[in-house]
């Protein structure tokens, strides 16, 4: 598809005027266009926006035309406006949390104020929702990785307490998981009910959904500090039971169960286009230890790169998109699971300063800086990093600036 073409439709969608649309087949005609362009949420959002006011004011529109028109499914003008409407228009809540699915399981690209719109709608309901509905709320929020607001939060919080003897372990599993990623701060009652659920039930559970609990159980604990939870997880750690590697070499790494041995992973730990070009600038700016040293001990996972710069351990790790939420004015903040990942490396690491450099820092230091810049700014980010004392940290690179702040804490990165 030329840019031209992708330009006009663009523009075609930008521009609809609600009071006289356009013939159907040049909507579809524009909308497969844009079926394959790597369009940004705010672009899409726009669209939609244009686009579900237009449907809206359209008399005896037949959706099955549109949808044999469409060439994308999962990016099919029929079911946009579908799922849009019943956010938008819809007052039955049911309606409004299968919009809701409907773009988290598909991961479609939307606008926040999709969301959030969604979510102030939902929220006179929570009371009166039953535990399965409550658990596919949370699950949207944590597939879209859009955070709630506070008083929604604290709202769901109480609505859930209230309904959580009557909830099955896949509805507690969602919760407590999805809100652990997004990093929600929860009441201690609210963290009181999991550990209680787990000192009863772990043992009955299959071993996947346990290690889960027990892998949420960390990020919980990782992000509150001193619940109940780390005196209740330690003694259910047990060797035969196999499940899945990395969450079961985390947890105990977490919880300080050193006396047993890490469980295997499988597979190698792949490299993207952009760590490699990344470990190639701090190769050249120190020493990078060889593969074997990659490998952190308890936990038997790969960090992306260590450097022995003047005598001192540098863990380089790069954090991509998906290690983030966001909220509804596109702040990001570190997920729950980057969070403990990062917490756990510090810890095994001991005297090393581990760094985390996320996307746009990275980004920036490839397309924008020449090759002697690029240098600098490697030798400057290690040097600062052997001045501090070891703990963990986050980089970020803009112009005319290099930031560290501890992990330790979860505020907003500046833009």
């Amino acid at each position: 598809m030329d840019s031209l073409h992708t330009s006009r439709s663009h523009r075609f969608f930008l521009y609809l005027d609600p009071a006289s649309p356009p013939p159907v087949r040049d909507i579809c005609f524009h909308w497969n266009q844009l079926g394959g362009d790597n369009l940004n949420t705010e672009q899409w959002g726009s669209i939609l926006q244009r686009l579900v006011a237009v449907i809206a004011g359209m008399d005896n529109i037949d959706r099955q035309v549109l949808a044999d028109a469409v060439k994308h499914p999962t990016r099919g003008l029929p079911t946009y406006v579908k799922a849009h409407e019943a956010i938008f228009y819809a007052s039955n809540p049911s309606d409004i949390l299968a919009g809701m699915q409907f773009f988290a399981r598909h991961n479609e690209k939307v606008s926040a104020d999709f969301f959030e719109e969604a979510h102030l709608k939902l929220r006179r309901y929570l009371p009166y929702l039953p535990a399965t509905d409550l658990s596919s709320i949370l699950f949207s929020f944590g597939k879209s990785r859009y955070l709630p607001h506070e008083d929604f939060w604290d709202d769901f919080q109480q609505a859930w307490q209230e309904k959580f003897a009557s909830a099955e372990a896949d509805d507690i599993h969602h919760v407590y998981e999805r809100a652990a990623k997004l990093a929600l701060p929860m009441s201690a009652k609210m963290i009181d009910f999991f550990d209680s659920y787990i000192r009863s039930h772990a043992n009955e559970l299959p071993v996947n959904l346990r290690d889960k609990l027990l892998w949420t159980s960390a990020m919980i604990d990782n992000i509150h500090g001193g619940t109940a939870l780390a005196a209740t997880v330690p003694a259910l750690l047990k060797a035969q039971d196999m499940g899945n590697a990395t969450m079961r070499n985390t947890v105990r790494a977490w919880y300080s169960v050193f006396d047993l041995p890490p469980l295997r992973e499988k597979g190698g730990n792949s490299s993207s286009r952009s760590e490699k070009r990344l470990r190639e600038i701090f190769e050249d700016a120190g020493k990078l230890r060889p593969e074997k040293d990659h490998i952190l001990p308890y936990v038997a996972s790969p960090v992306d790169m260590r450097l022995a710069f003047k005598g001192h351990d540098v863990i380089v790790e790069m954090d991509g998109i998906t290690h983030f939420n966001f909220d509804f004015s596109g702040e990001r903040r570190y997920n729950g699971q980057t969070l403990l990942n990062s917490a756990v490396k510090t810890k095994i690491a001991g005297t090393s300063r581990l760094l985390h450099i996320d996307d746009r820092s990275y980004s920036y230091l490839f397309y924008r800086c020449a090759v002697a810049e690029q240098d600098r700014i490697a030798h400057e980010i290690l040097d600062t990093a052997i001045s501090k004392e070891p703990g963990n940290y986050r980089v970020i690179i803009a112009p005319e600036r290099i930031l560290f702040d501890s992990m330790k804490n979860n505020n907003f990165i500046p833009s």
